[in-house]
């Protein structure tokens, strides 16, 4: 209550436990290796009957299923998140934050429960309801794969990366029997009946088991591919199986009933309709196709993707379909028609770098997609995106003199670019992507490091490149730096740090570290202290004039953003454990952690008056911070159309003229809701520059408890 009680008065204390309870600020975008001991699972609060939402964006869709009274889909991304939808809106209600890569999703048969399944082997029990964790379960040495209920609901059948399947009893979580196959197991089901296990694995089998004693009571052979996607019949008397094309075979003697017509890029996911009388299949090329189970023949083609097709389901009325795709958007379809009834596709993408301009006027951030936005902190606005990248920016810096911004990109470019008109002014290319850049003390030089193992020093002025820095890295470099006195250049990558002479362009010293491999960089502003971080789940310091380790920063996931404070005193992190730290350059003891991202943080810088942490995920947000108390400020989100918005904890929100912008909403209970429909009770128009103390003005006072009520009555 005390977060809530400095942005409106007590007598606003009712109505905001309710809503900081539950508000949940979710993102649609877009692991690490497991720990001897891995953290505990991220958990949400629990649900509000209030939350706002942001339309952002999501990821590779590899896994999707349909509530059992077709009024939600779930959907499984190349990130760590799970996405749940409105299906006849559109509208995202709730996202379900994992520590690593999830990969498999199902609903249970009364839609009371939703599991998930990650690649280190956990199963994770939800509320379908509400998303709260109940239990996880370490099912399997490898990935999970597949997850599957039997069809009384009672048991649940898993197929993993570890060459195995298992039956669990899913009232006690315990492993009922093991199956041990002979490759990686990519999908299985549980026969109507629940006495029959099918699996289809990597190594091009599937095959038929008892479930109550293992025993192999069949396989099905000729696959010229691995099996991707296997389901029983209704009656259970027929099997699907999906490889290069789609097979149907009888159940009881493993013979093959008919292939359905092949197409390019093999069938990665197939299903029957709830009447068995049908059979969807997603192919690699694209489309998802519809068959008459009795005939062979096409019934219908579903295009639209742009990417493979990963997942396809059937609604429960078997009147509608779902497919989900590598082109980060879902589709629902009419059977009868073929018409794409609705999109389920994120707005924003995710942010993979965020700096502070020395002044403090601007905050920039770097997304996916190449564009550039500066926040202006003096309107709480963002300027017009910058243009001409092609390629997702990884990495941005100012100048010293706030006047110009420097950034790297993946199309093989960094630019140069005016910070109060937005125009380039140059453009520095590469034979490959540029993972990293920085400024020269003085501001006349910029330093870039690149995918081909090379760091280049630049004029500022007129492009002309000065040096080049190799033979000191065999993989990408990840982090550059100067030093103070601009005489020493600093890289990353691989597994050590170089030292290079700026002038000559000789390696004066390599460090290697125990950070695993290197992702990022950075000197002290006194030149005495070097910071990198990496795959080993830490930071290092140390000398830079012997090289001497000093101390260890340990985080719970990759280590991929340092930096240091205008003193030197202060090193903050960013890291996959969805979480940026800051800590004491001296003891190395851990000062604030900085935690509220869906995902992986991938970039974090200090403001330099070192009030303020602005931190960058790919959960497609972008947060701000207050570093003496660890408060969430507020998070900025940027559009793909273009539009923008501010919003914090509280609910109040920033956007063009408070007008819905397609990229934020709330949810009312279970149930979407306009953002123009709280307007006149959250809008708050330069909401960032209010909150940073740019504009003296005082934030917007929030409803009564009984006017709280009293709203939320009137939108159910």
């Amino acid at each position: 209550m005390q977060e809530m009680q400095m942005y409106g008065s007590k007598k606003h204390a009712a109505w905001a436990s309710i809503l900081t309870a539950g508000l949940a600020l979710l993102v649609m975008t877009p692991g690490r290796l497991l720990s001897a001991e891995p953290p505990a699972p991220v958990e949400q609060p629990a649900a509000s009957p209030l939350r706002i939402m942001p339309q952002s964006g999501i990821g590779y869709i590899t896994a999707i299923a349909i509530s059992p009274d077709s009024r939600q889909v779930v959907m499984i991304c190349d990130n760590t998140m799970a996405y749940l939808w409105d299906t006849a809106t559109g509208r995202m209600l709730r996202t379900f934050p994992h520590r690593y890569h999830i990969s498999s999703v199902a609903f249970s048969p009364d839609g009371r429960q939703m599991l998930i399944g990650d690649q280190v082997g956990e199963v994770f029990f939800r509320e379908a309801a509400t998303g709260r964790l109940e239990r996880t379960v370490q099912a399997h040495k490898g990935g999970v794969n597949s997850i599957a209920f039997s069809s009384d609901g009672r048991q649940i059948l898993t197929g993993s990366r570890d060459k195995t399947a298992c039956l669990w009893d899913a009232a006690t979580g315990q492993v009922l029997r093991t199956f041990q196959l002979s490759d990686e197991v990519y999908s299985a089901a549980l026969s109507p009946d629940g006495r029959r296990v099918l699996v289809g694995c990597k190594d091009k089998s599937a095959s038929l088991r008892d479930a109550a004693t293992g025993a192999l009571l069949r396989t099905f052979t000729g696959h010229t591919g691995m099996v991707f996607s296997v389901a029983f019949s209704p009656d259970g008397r027929t099997v699907l199986t999906g490889s290069r094309e789609a097979c149907l075979w009888d159940a009881a003697t493993g013979t093959l009933l008919r292939s359905l017509k092949g197409y390019d890029g093999g069938v990665r996911s197939a299903a029957f309709s709830p009447d068995g009388k049908s059979v969807l299949a997603g192919y690699g090329s694209q489309t998802a196709r519809l068959f008459d189970v009795a005939t062979g023949n096409v019934q219908q083609t579903f295009t639209g993707h742009t990417g493979r097709i990963s997942s396809a389901a059937f609604t429960g009325d078997g009147k509608s379909v779902v497919t989900g795709s590598s082109d980060a958007k879902a589709h629902l379809w009419n059977i009868a028609t073929g018409e794409m009834v609705q999109t389920y596709q994120g707005q924003s993408l995710r942010v993979n770098a965020v700096a502070f301009s020395p002044a403090r006027r601007w905050i920039f951030t770097g997304l996916d997609n190449g564009a550039i936005r500066l926040w202006d902190t003096a309107t709480g606005a963002p300027r017009p995106a910058f243009q001409g990248h092609t390629g997702s920016i990884n990495s941005g810096v100012f100048s010293p003199n706030d006047r110009l911004l420097l950034t790297g990109s993946s199309d093989k470019a960094a630019k140069l670019w005016d910070t109060a008109t937005g125009n380039q002014v140059l453009t520095f290319e590469h034979p490959a992507g540029v993972q990293s850049v920085a400024f020269s003390p003085d501001g006349r030089q910029v330093l870039t490091g690149d995918q081909q193992k090379t760091a280049r020093l630049w004029d500022a002025a007129t492009g002309a490149l000065l040096q080049s820095f190799q033979g000191g890295h065999t993989s990408w470099i990840y982090g550059v730096a100067f030093s103070p006195d601009g005489r020493q250049v600093l890289t990353g990558g691989d597994s050590s740090v170089c030292l290079w002479d700026a002038a000559t362009g000789k390696l004066l010293r390599t460090i290697k570290g125990e950070q695993g491999n290197v992702r990022c960089a950075a000197f002290s502003p006194d030149g005495r202290l070097i910071a990198a971080g990496g795959t080993n789940f830490s930071a290092h310091l140390w000398d830079a004039a012997t090289g001497q380790k000093l101390r260890t920063l340990k985080c719970d996931g990759w280590v991929v953003s340092v930096s240091f404070s205008t003193d030197g005193k202060r090193v903050i992190t960013g890291s996959w454990d969805h979480a940026a730290r800051l800590w004491d350059t001296e003891t190395g003891a851990l000062l604030q952690t900085f935690k509220g991202h869906d995902s992986w943080v991938l970039s974090a810088a200090l403001s330099r008056d070192g009030r303020f942490v602005v931190t960058g995920s790919i959960d497609a947000m972008t947060k701000l911070w207050d570093v003496a108390g660890g408060r969430e400020l507020c998070t900025l989100l940027a559009f793909d159309n273009g539009g923008w918005s501010v919003f914090d904890p509280d609910g109040r929100f920033d956007t063009p003229g408070g007008i819905d912008t397609g990229g934020l909403h709330w949810v009312v209970g279970e149930k979407p809701v306009a953002l123009g429909t709280f307007k006149s009770q959250f809008y708050d128009s330069g909401l960032l520059a209010k909150i940073m103390g740019v504009r003296q003005e005082p934030l917007r006072e929030l409803p009564s408890s009984e006017d709280f009520k009293n709203l939320l009555d009137a939108a159910l």
